[in-house]
């Protein structure tokens, strides 16, 4: 057992290592990291960089729609927060019955 100890401490110097290497948040590119990667970099407290809504769109897709998911699924891979303000909650919402 403690032989995994070290090796997930090696491994998170590693981590550590490579995103002091970045600016906060972001991947060398430029582009912020998204929550899934953060994930995968074993970094649990994440949180990604605010980022004002006007920089992305809302949708009108209905909840749990598959539209929705390809949208929430788009937004994770750019980095974006997966919801938006202007995002309908139920379906009197993207019906347009219910100011949102």
């Amino acid at each position: 057992m403690p032989s995994l100890l070290v090796a997930a401490n090696r491994m998170l110097e590693r981590v550590d290592a490579a995103m002091r290497l970045l600016p906060e948040g972001y991947r060398s590119h430029g582009v912020p990291i998204s929550v899934l990667e953060a994930v995968k970099l074993g970094l649990w407290d994440y949180e990604p960089p605010r980022v004002d809504d006007g920089n992305y769109s809302s949708t009108r897709a209905l909840p749990g729609s598959n539209e929705k998911l390809e949208v929430l699924a788009e937004r994770l891979k750019r980095g974006l927060p997966l919801w938006h303000p202007g995002d309908p909650l139920n379906y009197a919402e993207a019906r347009g019955e219910l100011e949102g």
